[in-house]
Protein backbone atom coordinates (compact mmCIF):
# COMPACT_ATOMS: atom_id res chain seq x y z
CA UNK A 1 0.00 0.00 0.00
CA UNK A 2 1.57 3.51 -1.14
CA UNK A 3 0.64 6.23 0.79
CA UNK A 4 1.00 10.39 -0.35
CA UNK A 5 1.81 13.33 0.82
CA UNK A 6 0.85 15.99 -1.74
CA UNK A 7 2.36 18.87 0.09
CA UNK A 8 5.13 19.41 2.34
CA UNK A 9 8.24 21.78 3.90
CA UNK A 10 11.02 19.00 4.20
CA UNK A 11 13.47 21.88 4.06
CA UNK A 12 11.61 23.81 7.09
CA UNK A 13 14.48 24.59 9.94
CA UNK A 14 13.03 22.36 12.38
CA UNK A 15 14.24 19.55 10.13
CA UNK A 16 17.87 20.34 9.75
CA UNK A 17 18.98 17.82 12.38
CA UNK A 18 17.09 14.79 11.74
CA UNK A 19 15.71 14.70 8.13
CA UNK A 20 17.40 11.59 7.45
CA UNK A 21 15.52 10.01 10.12
CA UNK A 22 12.30 11.83 9.34
CA UNK A 23 12.69 10.19 4.98
CA UNK A 24 13.65 6.93 6.62
CA UNK A 25 10.43 6.81 8.57
CA UNK A 26 8.42 7.73 5.89
CA UNK A 27 10.24 5.28 3.90
CA UNK A 28 9.18 2.51 6.60
CA UNK A 29 5.45 4.11 6.47
CA UNK A 30 5.37 3.28 2.29
CA UNK A 31 5.01 6.75 1.12
CA UNK A 32 5.35 6.38 -2.23
CA UNK A 33 5.41 9.92 -3.31
CA UNK A 34 6.23 13.20 -1.34
CA UNK A 35 5.65 17.15 -3.03
CA UNK A 36 8.09 19.52 -1.01
CA UNK A 37 7.64 23.02 -1.86
CA UNK A 38 10.53 25.54 -2.31
CA UNK A 39 10.93 29.10 -3.01
CA UNK A 40 13.63 29.50 -6.36
CA UNK A 41 14.21 32.87 -6.20
CA UNK A 42 16.19 31.11 -2.81
CA UNK A 43 19.31 30.34 -3.95
CA UNK A 44 19.96 28.09 -1.01
CA UNK A 45 16.38 26.65 -0.27
CA UNK A 46 17.29 25.42 -4.27
CA UNK A 47 19.90 24.46 -4.04
CA UNK A 48 18.86 21.84 -0.86
CA UNK A 49 15.64 21.63 -3.12
CA UNK A 50 17.70 19.90 -5.79
CA UNK A 51 20.07 17.62 -3.81
CA UNK A 52 16.81 16.62 -1.94
CA UNK A 53 15.43 15.57 -5.05
CA UNK A 54 18.54 13.78 -6.29
CA UNK A 55 18.63 11.09 -3.10
CA UNK A 56 15.02 10.61 -2.39
CA UNK A 57 13.37 9.33 -5.43
CA UNK A 58 10.19 9.88 -3.60
CA UNK A 59 10.42 13.62 -3.49
CA UNK A 60 9.08 16.18 -5.59
CA UNK A 61 9.12 19.58 -6.29
CA UNK A 62 6.54 22.10 -6.40
CA UNK A 63 8.58 25.81 -6.90
CA UNK A 64 6.98 29.13 -5.71
CA UNK A 65 6.56 32.42 -4.27
CA UNK A 66 3.92 32.35 -1.07
CA UNK A 67 1.77 35.05 -0.19
CA UNK A 68 3.98 35.66 3.08
CA UNK A 69 6.95 36.40 0.80
CA UNK A 70 4.93 38.19 -1.67
CA UNK A 71 5.88 41.64 -0.52
CA UNK A 72 9.71 41.02 -0.60
CA UNK A 73 9.54 38.80 -4.01
CA UNK A 74 7.29 41.56 -5.58
CA UNK A 75 10.14 44.07 -5.79
CA UNK A 76 12.34 41.45 -7.66
CA UNK A 77 11.73 42.18 -11.54
CA UNK A 78 13.58 38.60 -12.36
CA UNK A 79 10.80 36.70 -10.43
CA UNK A 80 8.77 35.41 -13.99
CA UNK A 81 12.43 34.49 -15.44
CA UNK A 82 13.71 32.99 -12.85
CA UNK A 83 10.30 30.92 -12.36
CA UNK A 84 9.79 30.43 -16.52
CA UNK A 85 13.95 28.98 -16.28
CA UNK A 86 13.39 26.52 -13.46
CA UNK A 87 12.78 23.45 -14.68
CA UNK A 88 14.45 20.18 -12.61
CA UNK A 89 13.19 16.99 -13.18
CA UNK A 90 10.43 16.25 -10.94
CA UNK A 91 9.11 19.72 -11.18
CA UNK A 92 5.41 19.11 -10.78
CA UNK A 93 3.42 22.09 -9.88
CA UNK A 94 3.86 26.15 -9.27
CA UNK A 95 2.74 27.53 -5.67
CA UNK A 96 2.25 27.49 -3.43
CA UNK A 97 1.05 30.75 -3.62
CA UNK A 98 -2.69 32.76 -3.08
CA UNK A 99 -3.77 35.34 -1.19
CA UNK A 100 -3.94 35.29 3.11
CA UNK A 101 -5.06 38.53 4.57
CA UNK A 102 -3.90 37.49 8.10
CA UNK A 103 -0.47 38.59 7.28
CA UNK A 104 0.75 41.78 7.16
CA UNK A 105 1.26 42.15 3.18
CA UNK A 106 -1.06 44.23 0.86
CA UNK A 107 -3.39 42.17 -0.56
CA UNK A 108 -2.53 44.14 -3.65
CA UNK A 109 0.81 42.96 -3.75
CA UNK A 110 -0.43 39.08 -2.91
CA UNK A 111 -2.84 39.49 -5.51
CA UNK A 112 0.09 40.39 -8.16
CA UNK A 113 2.72 37.96 -7.42
CA UNK A 114 -0.51 35.72 -7.51
CA UNK A 115 -1.47 36.52 -11.24
CA UNK A 116 2.29 36.21 -12.01
CA UNK A 117 2.61 32.91 -10.80
CA UNK A 118 -0.47 31.85 -12.73
CA UNK A 119 0.94 33.33 -15.87
CA UNK A 120 4.21 30.91 -15.08
CA UNK A 121 1.73 27.88 -14.66
CA UNK A 122 -0.30 28.13 -17.90
CA UNK A 123 3.59 28.99 -19.67
CA UNK A 124 5.10 25.99 -18.31
CA UNK A 125 1.58 23.92 -18.69
CA UNK A 126 1.63 22.93 -14.82
CA UNK A 127 -0.81 22.81 -11.92
CA UNK A 128 -0.97 25.77 -9.70
CA UNK A 129 -1.08 24.72 -6.23
CA UNK A 130 -2.89 27.35 -3.97
CA UNK A 131 -2.55 28.80 -0.12
CA UNK A 132 -6.03 30.09 1.00
CA UNK A 133 -7.13 31.22 4.14
CA UNK A 134 -10.73 33.65 4.20
CA UNK A 135 -10.05 34.56 0.53
CA UNK A 136 -11.77 31.84 -1.42
CA UNK A 137 -13.88 34.36 -3.70
CA UNK A 138 -10.90 36.39 -4.59
CA UNK A 139 -8.67 33.71 -5.81
CA UNK A 140 -11.61 32.21 -7.59
CA UNK A 141 -12.59 35.44 -9.25
CA UNK A 142 -8.74 35.74 -9.93
CA UNK A 143 -9.02 31.72 -12.01
CA UNK A 144 -11.78 33.19 -13.87
CA UNK A 145 -9.93 36.35 -14.97
CA UNK A 146 -6.86 34.63 -16.23
CA UNK A 147 -9.10 31.94 -17.64
CA UNK A 148 -7.13 29.22 -15.57
CA UNK A 149 -8.15 26.23 -17.15
CA UNK A 150 -4.93 23.62 -15.78
CA UNK A 151 -6.34 23.10 -12.05
CA UNK A 152 -4.32 22.75 -8.76
CA UNK A 153 -4.62 21.60 -5.47
CA UNK A 154 -7.02 23.78 -2.81
CA UNK A 155 -4.23 23.39 -0.24
CA UNK A 156 -4.81 22.22 3.70
CA UNK A 157 -8.31 22.79 2.67
CA UNK A 158 -10.08 25.31 5.17
CA UNK A 159 -13.11 26.67 3.62
CA UNK A 160 -17.20 25.33 3.75
CA UNK A 161 -18.49 22.97 1.29
CA UNK A 162 -19.93 25.44 -0.42
CA UNK A 163 -16.59 27.36 -1.20
CA UNK A 164 -15.27 23.84 -2.07
CA UNK A 165 -17.62 23.17 -4.47
CA UNK A 166 -16.64 26.59 -6.66
CA UNK A 167 -13.35 25.27 -7.43
CA UNK A 168 -14.24 21.65 -7.82
CA UNK A 169 -16.22 23.16 -10.72
CA UNK A 170 -13.49 24.76 -12.27
CA UNK A 171 -10.98 21.50 -12.22
CA UNK A 172 -9.71 21.86 -8.27
CA UNK A 173 -8.39 19.00 -6.43
CA UNK A 174 -9.40 19.17 -2.64
CA UNK A 175 -6.36 18.07 -0.07
CA UNK A 176 -6.91 17.69 3.57
CA UNK A 177 -4.54 18.06 6.33
CA UNK A 178 -4.30 16.41 9.66
CA UNK A 179 -6.56 18.96 10.59
CA UNK A 180 -9.14 16.86 9.38
CA UNK A 181 -8.37 14.22 12.58
CA UNK A 182 -10.26 16.88 14.35
CA UNK A 183 -12.18 19.96 12.49
CA UNK A 184 -15.94 19.18 12.31
CA UNK A 185 -16.08 21.88 9.02
CA UNK A 186 -13.56 20.12 7.20
CA UNK A 187 -14.74 16.28 8.20
CA UNK A 188 -17.99 17.81 6.65
CA UNK A 189 -15.98 18.98 3.38
CA UNK A 190 -14.66 15.90 3.08
CA UNK A 191 -17.92 13.92 3.58
CA UNK A 192 -19.32 15.71 0.88
CA UNK A 193 -15.95 15.66 -1.73
CA UNK A 194 -16.03 13.39 -4.82
CA UNK A 195 -13.31 10.07 -4.55
CA UNK A 196 -11.80 11.38 -7.46
CA UNK A 197 -10.78 15.29 -6.29
CA UNK A 198 -9.54 14.29 -2.99
CA UNK A 199 -5.94 14.70 -1.79
CA UNK A 200 -4.52 14.41 0.85
CA UNK A 201 -1.15 16.07 3.04
CA UNK A 202 0.82 16.77 5.93
CA UNK A 203 1.41 20.30 5.37
CA UNK A 204 4.90 19.11 7.34
CA UNK A 205 5.75 20.80 9.73
CA UNK A 206 2.82 22.13 10.18
CA UNK A 207 -0.94 21.16 11.16
CA UNK A 208 -0.14 17.88 12.70
CA UNK A 209 -3.09 15.16 13.00
CA UNK A 210 -4.04 13.86 16.29
CA UNK A 211 -2.55 12.40 18.64
CA UNK A 212 0.65 14.67 17.47
CA UNK A 213 -1.39 17.57 17.24
CA UNK A 214 0.78 20.83 18.58
CA UNK A 215 4.19 18.75 17.44
CA UNK A 216 6.10 19.02 14.79
CA UNK A 217 4.55 17.46 11.82
CA UNK A 218 6.16 14.98 9.12
CA UNK A 219 5.25 12.93 6.24
CA UNK A 220 4.85 9.44 8.27
CA UNK A 221 1.81 11.13 9.76
CA UNK A 222 -0.09 10.82 6.64
CA UNK A 223 -1.78 7.89 7.78
CA UNK A 224 -3.62 9.51 10.39
CA UNK A 225 -4.99 11.74 7.68
CA UNK A 226 -6.25 8.47 5.51
CA UNK A 227 -7.61 6.53 8.97
CA UNK A 228 -9.50 9.57 9.72
CA UNK A 229 -10.73 9.83 5.69
CA UNK A 230 -11.70 6.00 5.30
CA UNK A 231 -13.89 6.46 8.75
CA UNK A 232 -15.68 9.32 6.91
CA UNK A 233 -15.88 7.71 3.51
CA UNK A 234 -16.70 4.24 5.24
CA UNK A 235 -14.29 2.40 2.95
CA UNK A 236 -10.71 0.70 3.43
CA UNK A 237 -8.07 2.52 4.72
CA UNK A 238 -6.31 0.61 1.62
CA UNK A 239 -8.81 2.21 -0.97
CA UNK A 240 -8.40 5.69 0.52
CA UNK A 241 -4.35 5.01 0.03
CA UNK A 242 -5.11 4.23 -3.72
CA UNK A 243 -7.41 6.67 -4.74
CA UNK A 244 -5.45 9.97 -3.42
CA UNK A 245 -2.30 8.10 -4.78
CA UNK A 246 -4.28 7.43 -7.88
CA UNK A 247 -5.97 11.04 -7.93
CA UNK A 248 -1.79 12.85 -7.17
CA UNK A 249 -0.47 10.97 -10.24
CA UNK A 250 -3.21 12.14 -12.33
CA UNK A 251 -2.95 16.01 -11.29
CA UNK A 252 0.60 16.13 -10.99
CA UNK A 253 2.41 13.37 -12.86
CA UNK A 254 0.62 12.50 -15.53
CA UNK A 255 0.88 16.14 -16.47
CA UNK A 256 4.35 16.25 -15.89
CA UNK A 257 6.12 12.81 -16.82
CA UNK A 258 6.28 13.48 -21.06
CA UNK A 259 8.67 16.44 -20.01
CA UNK A 260 11.03 13.69 -18.31
CA UNK A 261 11.17 11.28 -20.97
Amino acid sequence: MFLTDSHAHLLDPSFENDLEKVMERAKISNIGYINNCIDPLDNNEVEKGLKLIEKYESVFLTAGVHPFDAKNRSENEDIEKILLNFSPERLIAIGETGIDPTYDVSIEIQKNVFRKQIEIAEEKNLPIVIHCRHSFQEILDILKEEKFIIGGELHAFSGTWNEAEKFLDIGFYISFSGVLTYSKKAKDVATKTPFDRILVETDSPYLAPLPYRGQRNEPSYIIRTIEELSRLKGCPIEKIAEITTNNFISLFLNKTEQKWN
